[in-house]
């Protein structure tokens, strides 16, 4: 057996604000904001494994994700031309 390192220390800065959290992870400079300290920690936690490539859950339901995003599928699928500040 070899001798096994301990993992880095990682610094997550939380600061309370009028009606939301900030949480910042020190070591990325990924932030993340949300209104209550446990969602921000979650959203956070999500930033920096997105960040790092370390996200590895992956979608079951891709369309399931979208609609809880808002986005209408048929649009996206339907129009391939590039956004109007894109185009010449």
């Amino acid at each position: 057996m070899g001798i096994q390192a301990e993992p880095p220390e990682q610094t997550i800065t939380l600061k309370e604000r009028a009606d939301y959290w900030v949480a910042i992870h020190e070591e990325t400079g990924v932030g993340a904001q949300a209104p209550t300290r446990a969602a921000v920690l979650d959203e956070l936690d999500l930033a920096v494994a997105l960040h790092t490539n370390d996200a590895t859950e992956p979608v079951a339901d891709e369309d399931a994700v979208l609609r809880e995003l808002g986005i209408d599928q048929a649009e996206v699928d339907g129009d391939q031309s590039l956004p109007a500040f894109m185009q010449e």
